[in-house]
């Protein structure tokens, strides 16, 4: 039956433990998920044991050993700060510290002793998150910082407490030292975890170590070990069988005991192996290029190391001359102190040949513990006043930055103004430039000189500005009324196309007129010639008298209609040649009006467009 990976299985091997938000640096896991103390490499390669970290980054499981356990269960003694935090000269060893471990880990910002020995929040934030990185490298840090900060302190076992008021004035005078050096507990311990070798601590057979690295074989302990974790491994996964790891462990045995057993084949068909490598490694091309790129890489580290040695020195020497001055200001403190016992001898001999009272005695303590009270509360009054300096550092900081934004904001007008620099278009030989360097000279020169002549300059503005605004009114007005009398033009226009659309449909209406009448004087003529053909036939018949009476009335009454017709068709003809000359004559008139107007209203946008503005108005 298979068991559960939850039971209570005792096992060689440290136990299982999930790490959801940190792993090793440095070291590979195996697949159950627990870091592995020892290499992973197979039992027969070349091994060269590596510089391996420790994690110690906090664990996320709740899940604990009997051993952390019991030892949560010894007393919580209070340890007693011994470090000398608040001494300048500790603090700057601390800080030369921290700067170097950043620098030599290639930090990507750049941070200077100055800045360490009073830094922003944003700043500690950084610094903090990128060392802790190096034992959890997947943290991110919080926006409660004041909470995480402290707690993860705690889980590494820093043996002092920071409180979160601390954490909330990072700069202060009061809790940087502190908060300082619990950093440079923070960085000593990278160090630490970086340069620990997991496996000579381990599998040390107490050879040394530059003996021990001409072997190649792994130890019996460190076989077995090996077999244990991967073992442990595969049961946690849930795994019964373990005939290859057997089998393995069989193989790695043997190796592990190769020379002592004296298998003369196995030493054959490994001299073998190493003699192909020693032939392939013979016909592998010429290196000399990725050498000499090396070379050259080694060569360039090499200057910059130069370079940063030089200004190692250069620091070297600057901390020098701040030594001889400590010393200098050390014999000038010995000096007062050996004049200040001198006077203390005296009035302890001038105290003990004075004849004191019992009363006397009681007003001296009293007056002393006056005036140690009176000490107690001007030290108190000292640290409002530094906090009280502080706080108005940090506003003449701000304004200082919000004076420099508005010279430079200012500096970027005058130039889009042209007042920039002295012999700009309007500077007239003034130079307006403001710059950092604000003292009673450039007060005098900007009261007296630039001032008034930006007032002069602004009235001047003011001016053609309203100049140019009410000659930009007059034009509207002038193109208002022009634009009217456009569209009276358009009206008249509208109008008389109306008219000339009502004169065409009364020619057409005359046309259809005249074409129905011609068609009826058509008609009548056929009807006449009818009438002339019957009384033809009539005549042939008799009462030719009659019928010739009946044509000549009806020739005459034919004719007088025809002439009548013709002299109605020249009417109209006339008509409509006279009413089409005045329409063209009013078209031509009202396309030319209509042009001038357009060409005025082109000149005077040109005009108004001309009319711009001065710059930075």
């Amino acid at each position: 039956m298979r068991r559960s990976s939850a039971g209570g299985r005792t096992s060689l091997a440290p136990m299982r433990i999930k790490q959801d938000n940190a792993s090793n640096i440095g070291r590979p896991r195996v697949s159950g998920g627990r870091p592995s103390f020892g290499s992973c490499s197979s039992a027969g390669s070349s091994r060269k044991r590596p510089v391996s970290r420790f994690r110690m980054g906090p664990a996320t499981t709740s899940r604990r050993s009997s051993a952390s356990s019991i030892r949560g269960n010894f007393g919580h003694d209070v340890i007693k700060e011994n470090r000398p935090l608040k001494d300048k000269s500790y603090m700057q060893r601390e800080i030369q510290d921290i700067i170097q471990f950043l620098q030599e880990y290639n930090f990507s910002h750049q941070v200077t002793t100055k800045q360490l020995m009073n830094p922003t929040t944003k700043d500690f934030l950084r610094i903090f998150e990128f060392v802790y990185s190096f034992l959890n490298p997947n943290y991110k840090m919080a926006n409660k910082h004041e909470e995480e900060i402290p707690q993860i302190l705690k889980s590494l076992k820093y043996p002092f407490t920071l409180s979160k008021t601390a954490m909330f004035s990072l700069g202060s005078p009061h809790t940087w030292p502190h908060i300082l050096g619990a950093l440079h507990w923070l960085t000593e311990i990278v160090k630490f975890a970086m340069h620990v070798d997991v496996d000579q601590l381990l599998f040390s057979s107490g050879i040394p170590q530059e003996m021990e690295d001409d072997f190649q074989e792994l130890t019996e302990s460190e076989v077995l070990f090996r077999f244990v974790d991967k073992t442990y491994a595969e049961f946690m996964a849930g795994k019964d069988s373990f005939e290859d790891l057997e089998q393995e462990l069989e193989q790695n045995l043997k190796r592990a005991t190769l020379g002592i057993a004296g298998d003369m084949e196995d030493l054959a068909l490994e001299e073998k192996r190493l003699q192909n490598e020693l032939h392939q490694l013979e016909q592998e091309p010429n290196q000399l290029s990725a050498a000499r790129e090396k070379y050259d890489m080694v060569k360039l580290d090499n200057e910059k190391f130069d370079k940063f040695l030089k200004d190692l020195e250069n620091h070297g020497k600057g901390l020098e001359q701040k030594y001889e001055d400590a010393d200098l200001l050390v014999q000038q403190k010995e000096l007062e102190l050996s004049q200040l016992d001198q006077e203390k001898c005296s009035l302890e001999q001038q105290l003990a040949n004075q004849k004191l009272s019992a009363v006397d005695v009681q007003r001296i303590q009293t007056e002393a513990r006056m005036l140690n009270s009176a000490i107690d509360q001007t030290e108190k009054e000292n640290q409002a006043v530094d906090k009280a300096c502080w706080d108005e550092e940090r506003k003449i900081a701000k304004s200082q930055e919000e004076l420099e934004k508005n010279i430079t904001e200012y500096n970027s007008l005058a130039r889009n103004s042209k007042l920039i620099p002295a012999d700009a278009e309007n500077a007239h030989g003034i130079d307006f430039e403001m710059r950092h360097s604000f003292g009673d000279q450039s007060m005098a020169n900007f009261i007296h000189t630039i001032k008034p002549s930006l007032q002069q300059l602004k009235r001047r503005v003011c001016e053609e500005t309203n100049d140019i605004n009410n000659q930009k009114l007059l034009e509207e007005e002038r193109l208002d009324e022009l634009n009217e009398i456009i569209e009276n033009k358009e009206a008249v226009e509208s109008k008389l196309e109306k008219n000339i659309e009502k004169l065409d449909a009364d020619i057409a209406h005359h046309k259809e007129k005249s074409k129905v009448e011609s068609d009826t004087l058509t008609g009548q003529i056929a009807e006449l010639e009818s009438e002339m053909k019957m009384m033809m036939m009539i005549q042939e018949g008799g009462d030719v008298q009659k019928a010739q009476e009946n044509l000549a009335r009806m020739k005459e009454s034919f004719e007088r209609r025809t002439a009548e017709m013709d002299k109605e068709k020249e009417d109209y003809r006339q008509f409509l040649l006279k009413a089409a000359t005045l329409v063209l004559e009013h078209k031509t008139k009202i396309q030319e009006h209509f042009q001038n107007l357009a060409e005025r209203g082109k000149e005077h946008m040109e005009n108004m467009k001309k009319l711009q503005l001065p710059e930075g108005i």
